[in-house]
């Protein structure tokens, strides 16, 4: 006879790692399971080694002050440091300040209705409001480069929002030692709580109904498993795909919301040398914007010897790099920062301290791209999905979040408040 568990939670990235503890700290039998073969899903810290820095291959930057994120943070022991919020373009050999970008955004947008209704996306509105071409080039680098979404796509009432928080704090911070240590910390409290953490565990069907149980289906495993409730924590892309996951019956109330719902794409690759190297050729305390280039924004992270670079690309730019080699994207980095630094490639290849960082997350399977957005009507999607369905589906992850989507924040609130549900649906 399969063991019946209290909970199973689909996923071990930030999403699910929050329910498991939720629920085990209730003292509930939980299982989770996890397609690829390391936990974090989004989140993804690679060491440095040899004192060099340490890269992050996913989410990187805590946006504001979102309390679920400074909790979780203040109950690993792990502190928060603040980013510089200098954005400049290099004009000839000279660095030009920009205003900050959301300040502008919010301006266009201060009186435009916050209703669901009458909602467009952002490249219709600014053809209405017949923006000049450089306000309309900023929001674009905006739009692409933060919310990894295309103009044409995203939807005009979530920027509002986003436009509102950010232009009056627009602060930024890093977690010191990469966003890898919240994920290690509350993997270790799973552990100590022995709950079982299964990865390439990649569940194909999930059999339900109103009151439970609910019977989960694993690739290449010949029996099921059953529990009383289930917590999903897969990505957008991944819960419209039923090739990839299917629900038995069909959960009739996501599909609308989801459909409101797009997936952005994001390309970043990290480039490390000894910090004397260029000590004085770029400002290490800003955001560096090349809109002409594929990769069009860079920026530094140091300590006392070494300098790492990131070259990153938002939206369109993004799936078009998705659809190159990733020596190519390394090389297409690569080429993109000596021109930046006025440097010969080969001088810069030789000047690398290890190798080029980079993952590709639009291709891998497990996630399909960086984080949600809202097309146009779906601000209220967040809010659609995070309900339960009867007694046994709990829906969680970044996408699902309405205070915070897109976001580390997201996923650990969502994770949160989808364990409080199957608690109480436990009793």
């Amino acid at each position: 006879m399969n063991p019946v568990y209290d909970a199973v939670v689909l996923g071990a990235g930030m999403a699910g790692l929050t329910a498991a503890r939720a629920l085990a700290k209730a003292r509930k039998s939980v299982l989770v399971l996890e397609a690829a073969s390391r936990v974090g899903g989004r989140i993804w810290t690679v060491p440095g080694i040899i004192g060099a820095l340490s890269s992050e291959l996913g989410a990187e930057f805590v946006h504001g002050k979102p309390e679920p994120t400074l909790a979780l943070a203040r109950e690993a022991g792990v502190e928060l440091q603040p980013v510089a919020a200098r954005h400049v373009t290099k004009h000839g050999n000279q660095f030009r300040d920009l205003p900050n970008p959301w300040q502008s955004l919010a301006a266009l947008l201060d009186a435009e209705p916050q209703e669901n209704e009458n909602d467009t996306n952002a490249a219709a509105f600014l053809a209405q409001k017949g923006v000049d071409t450089q306000t309309h080039e900023r929001i674009r680098q905006l739009v692409e480069g933060f919310e990894a979404a295309p103009l044409a796509e995203v939807s005009i009432h979530s920027l509002a929002t986003d436009a509102q928080s950010l232009s009056t704090d627009d602060s930024q911070f890093r977690i010191t030692g990469g966003y890898g240590r919240l994920v290690d910390f509350c993997l270790n409290q799973l552990l100590e709580a022995r709950v079982e953490v299964r990865l390439q565990s990649r569940v194909t069907n999930v059999k339900w109904q109103l009151r439970g149980p609910v019977e989960l289906s694993v690739a290449g495993a010949a029996n099921t498993l059953r529990a009383r409730t289930c917590v999903v924590t897969a990505p957008v892309p991944v819960l419209r795909d039923p090739e990839s996951l299917r629900f038995e019956p069909a959960v009739r109330t996501w599909s609308g919301p989801l459909a409101q719902l797009g997936m952005g794409h994001a390309a970043r690759v990290m480039l490390q040398f000894r910090r004397e190297f260029a000590e004085h050729a770029l400002p290490r305390d800003a955001f560096i914007h090349q809109p002409n280039a594929l990769f069009e924004t860079f920026w530094a992270v140091q300590n006392e010897s070494f300098v790492q670079w990131t070259a990153w690309a938002g939206g369109p730019k993004a799936k078009e790099l998705a659809r190159e080699s990733t020596e190519q994207r390394k090389h297409l980095a690569q080429a993109s920062l000596a021109s930046l630094l006025g440097l010969p490639e080969a001088t810069l290849a030789e000047a690398l301290i290890c190798p080029i960082q980079q993952h590709d997350f639009s291709n891998d399977p497990y996630a399909r791209g960086a984080y949600s957005f809202c097309r146009p009507g779906g601000v209220l999607a967040a809010r659609a999905l995070s309900g339960p369905i009867g007694d046994a589906l709990f829906l969680a992850g970044e996408a699902t979040d309405h205070d915070y989507p897109g976001t580390v924040a997201g996923a650990i609130a969502s994770g949160a408040r989808a364990a409080q549900q199957a608690l109480a649906a436990l009793g």
